[in-house]
């Protein structure tokens, strides 16, 4: 009897874990995410540079990681008529992640 509670807990957990990773996944695909970063992105740079930045497209992908940001347009002072200061066509962005182990002696050595 006590075998048979702990598969049916198993299999519960496994069932909310599939369900949780589902549900992120569709979460993080969605437009708005992509809209609210594009959105963030702008403001950032025209609070950073003081200019104004167009952004045609964002792209977020998640395998592997990578931001594709497509027809940036950065302009300072000069009137909409005059090409803008920058203008990009594509950028892709990958970041390179790296997991730092805390069993290295140096981190062990600031803790101690």
């Amino acid at each position: 009897m006590r075998t048979r509670k702990s598969k049916l807990i198993v299999v519960a957990l496994t069932v909310v874990l599939i369900s949780l990773t589902g549900g992120a996944w569709v979460l993080l695909n969605r437009a708005t995410l992509t809209e609210k970063a594009r959105n963030y992105l702008i403001a950032r740079i025209d609070q950073t540079t003081g200019g104004r930045t167009a952004i045609g497209a964002l792209e977020l992908k998640w395998v592997p990681f990578r931001i594709i940001i497509r027809d940036f347009q950065l302009r300072g002072t000069e009137p909409d008529s005059e090409p803008p200061l920058v203008a990009i066509k594509e950028v892709r962005i990958r970041p390179q992640w790296r997991l730092v182990s805390c069993w290295r002696r140096g981190l062990l050595e600031r803790w101690a």
